[in-house]
């Protein structure tokens, strides 16, 4: 039922009103108030379909009210009474949106038959905020996408600030500001294998996110896949940034603390007062965030002020980190393994100049210390990418005189490009290992279509990856996010039923995956431009 709230200062005319018979004629009548001053909150909390409001009352009149409501809820339907026939009232009434301007006195019929002619307009806007609800709900996964991608134009520099203007403000997303900087972050399950720690790592991630949510106002949060994610912070002042950061941090760990299993690594770059700097507050967050290789876990580390309260395991903030504190003694091969399995490309130049600047000091001094470091790179590369099914002489070995330990840019060059093929054959397996999995998922996709609750979390279950990780691949694989990639497989199956069959359009619907028939007529459009009727049709 719609429900109708009377705002009416007459109480003669109130009550005539309010004793019309509302549920026979399907409508609920939700509440009434004298003049427009004491409706307005009860039509906040009673949030009516359709007010009907005197024009000429105490305090405020009908067309303040009005305003007040179009400002506040745009949906709700208005109808305007008065025993005034100036043209005047009609005009304001009408730049106000509002549906109904009815003279008074008015039966109880005629008051009934104007509000029928709006019924059908309301429930239309039902059922469109509905299905785009719905529809926002579908494409989440093509929204983060779209972040994901936005982020990377944000740090590249490629876009003037009005270009990401733009695309910002069709993303939904509020870059205005006097002041930016980026934090990069990565969690995970220390312990593998078992299926509780993977759900409590959902739930932990879904919390992070309905938290970042809630926070726009001072930061925006990316999903980078398994890069982690990216937060880029904005105030209108520097001391309210750096306010805002550490307090977010602290929330932060709040958050992840909480699930013993999962651990967390963070780079906090600089500020920049510009949206084309922002790509020098990444480099400065990434530098900071490729500690993570060699420092301990649960750690949130600033790239540009040691002095920043460093939030450490037990989330106590007394301890401070030198970024250049690691020295020669932690120069074993775990950090380096950890990148090799994990690392991206954009990240190896940050990784050997840790590995080969901080880790090792004054010692690279030394030919024979140089040596020492160029071999031990180059074994621990070979060990991991024979375990991947190479033959050792894929990695290019140091040259008989060790002319590559001839020098530190030397060492830092050799152990790059080794780095890097390393990764290369990596891709090159996970490649063939993900092609696999997204052929399943497809076959699964082709059999069970026709399942409205199909979902990726379904199909995460049952391939046994984590829904985010299962979105990464078969966008990698595909070239389309999950969701449009089930979207476009319906209605390719419900345009072949329209040109082959004579079902009607609403069992078509059913037969893809689609119960509601005003919701399938919804996505045919978004994909093909007409209505299933128009494509049948052939128009």
């Amino acid at each position: 039922m719609l429900k109708v709230f009377l705002v009416e200062d007459e109480y003669v005319v109130r009550e005539g009103i309010k004793n019309i018979d509302w549920n026979a004629h399907g409508y609920e009548f939700c509440g009434e108030a004298s003049d427009g001053e004491i409706a307005l909150p009860l039509i906040r909390k009673a949030q009516p379909d359709i007010v009907i409001t005197d024009i000429k009352m105490p305090f405020m009149d009908g067309l303040e009210l009005a305003g007040q409501i179009r400002k506040e809820y745009p949906d709700i339907e208005i109808i305007i009474l008065s025993g005034y026939e100036e043209f005047g009232f009609a005009q304001e009434a009408i730049s106000l949106g509002v549906s109904k301007y009815l003279t008074k006195p008015i039966g109880a019929q005629d008051l009934l038959k104007e509000m029928d002619e709006i019924r059908e307009a309301v429930e239309q806007k039902k059922l469109d905020k509905e299905i785009s609800l719905r529809y926002q709900r579908d494409m989440e996964e093509d929204t983060i996408k779209n972040r994901k991608e936005f982020f990377n134009e944000l740090v590249s520099g490629n876009s003037t600030v009005s270009e990401l203007l733009a695309r910002s403000d069709n993303l939904g997303l509020d870059l205005r500001a006097s002041v930016y900087c980026i934090l990069l972050c990565t969690s995970y399950i220390d312990t593998q294998g078992q299926d509780e720690y993977e759900i409590s790592y959902h739930e932990m991630y879904t919390r992070l996110h309905e938290w970042a949510e809630s926070r726009t106002d001072i930061f925006i949060m990316f999903n980078r896949d398994i890069d982690g994610m990216a937060v880029l912070f904005k105030a209108d002042d520097p001391e309210t940034l750096k306010k805002n950061i550490e307090v977010s941090c602290r929330e932060f760990v709040d958050i992840v603390s909480g699930y013993d299993h999962i651990r967390y690594y963070s780079g906090i770059g600089c500020p920049v007062k510009r949206l084309s700097e922002l790509g020098r507050s990444f480099d400065v967050a990434s530098a900071a965030y490729a500690h993570r290789y060699f420092d301990k876990t649960n750690r949130i580390v600033n790239g540009e002020d040691s002095s920043f309260e460093i939030v450490s395991e037990n989330g106590s903030g007394e301890e401070d980190i030198e970024l250049g504190a690691i020295d020669a003694r932690r120069l074993d091969r775990e950090g380096l393994i950890h990148f090799i399995k994990t690392g991206d490309r954009a990240e190896c130049d940050y990784f050997v100049d840790e590995f080969i600047d901080n880790a090792c000091g004054d010692a690279l001094q030394s030919m024979l210390f140089r040596q020492y470091v160029t071999m031990d790179v180059y074994f621990a590369i070979v060990d991991f990418v024979t375990g991947l099914g190479y033959g050792k002489d894929s990695i290019e070995a140091p040259d008989a005189g060790m002319n590559v330990a001839s020098s530190v840019d030397t060492v830092r060059d050799y152990c790059k490009s080794l780095l890097l093929g390393a990764i290369d054959m990596r891709e090159t397996v996970s490649h063939s290992k993900y092609k696999d999995v997204t052929d399943n998922v497809i076959r699964y996709i082709e059999e069970h279509y026709a399942d409205e609750d199909l979902s990726l979390n379904i199909l995460a279950e049952y391939v046994r990856f984590s829904p985010n990780h299962l979105s990464m691949i078969f966008s990698q694989e595909t070239g389309e996010t999950f969701s449009k990639y089930l979207i476009e497989y319906r209605i390719g199956k419900a345009k072949e039923a329209l040109k082959c069959t004579s079902l009607k359009s609403s069992e078509i619907a059913m037969q893809v995956g689609y119960r509601d028939p005003h919701y399938f007529s919804y996505m045919f459009k978004k994909v093909t431009g007409m209505t299933p009727t128009q494509y049948r049709e052939g128009k």
